[in-house]
């Protein structure tokens, strides 16, 4: 009897030095199991020119920002929501039915932010 592979959602985040990601963010995916693949993105903010392209060519579902990253890569992004437009600063980019999207929250709110974020990958992936 075969059983069916459900492969990981794999969480990037962008950041300059990984001293940057949180480690309340890593509790969070190590907690989940094997459902989440962390993966860490070093860059410049010069090199952010083709991050959409390198989502899609890695399949990554959700990618926090962190540092100063989060206001350069506003600039190469098409589709932002109202706290991401009103801040200029993006927080996370999430792959949706349209594309690509920046979000943008407030630093209160970053716990549930994540979860909620994570969460929503993982629904998406599972009515695919």
């Amino acid at each position: 009897m075969k059983k069916n592979f459900t492969p990981p959602v794999i969480v990037g985040v962008l950041c300059e030095r990984t001293s940057e990601i949180p480690r309340s963010l890593i509790r969070m995916l190590k907690a989940r199991g094997q459902r989440c693949e962390l993966i860490p993105l070093i860059v410049k903010p010069t090199e952010l020119k083709n991050l959409i392209t390198c989502m899609k060519l890695m399949d990554i579902r959700v990618l926090f920002l962190f540092g100063r990253l989060r206001t350069h890569v506003a600039l190469h992004l098409t589709r932002l929501d109202k706290e991401a437009q009103k801040s200029g600063v993006v927080d996370a980019i999430i792959r949706s039915h349209g594309g690509y999207r920046g979000v943008g929250v407030t630093s209160k709110k970053m716990g549930i932010f994540y979860q909620m974020c994570i969460n929503a990958s993982i629904e998406r992936e599972s009515r695919a």
